[in-house]
């Protein structure tokens, strides 16, 4: 049971830790899942694509998946790194829309297309080529 005072993911931390990635195709309902899991308080992590083309838009940058998409599946896959090492710090479940799967996955289309991307990306640690 609850205190008045406590989270419904404060009242599971001790209990559960780790990670859980959400998975599925668009518009089966992921967002909202993780709305209501953040609104509970627990941690959860926005598919890192989104944040990017956000970021990109507002500083009118151009490492976007319809520009530059090396320089944007770069940037999500370091950012996918860096919410996993984020979680792995910590002692509480935490809830990712899409995991870096799904990054990888994307450099390697890209891969198939432009050479050894992905190897450059993968040795790099997600950090950067440039």
């Amino acid at each position: 049971m609850l205190r008045k005072d406590e989270t419904e993911a404060e009242h599971h931390s001790p209990l559960v830790q780790g990670w859980v990635v959400l998975s599925g195709c668009s518009g089966a309902g992921k967002s909202s899942l993780l709305a209501e899991l953040g609104r509970r308080g627990f941690p959860i992590y926005e598919e890192p694509g989104r944040q990017v083309v956000k970021e990109q838009l507002h500083i009118g940058g151009d490492a976007l998946p319809w520009g530059n998409v090396n320089q944007f599946v770069e940037l999500t896959i370091s950012r996918s790194i860096h919410h996993m090492v984020t979680v792995a710090r910590g002692d509480q479940l935490s809830f990712f829309d899409r995991g870096i799967i799904d990054q990888v996955r994307d450099a390697g289309d890209r891969d198939a297309r432009d050479g050894a991307y992905v190897g450059g990306v993968c040795a790099a640690g997600g950090r950067g080529l440039g």
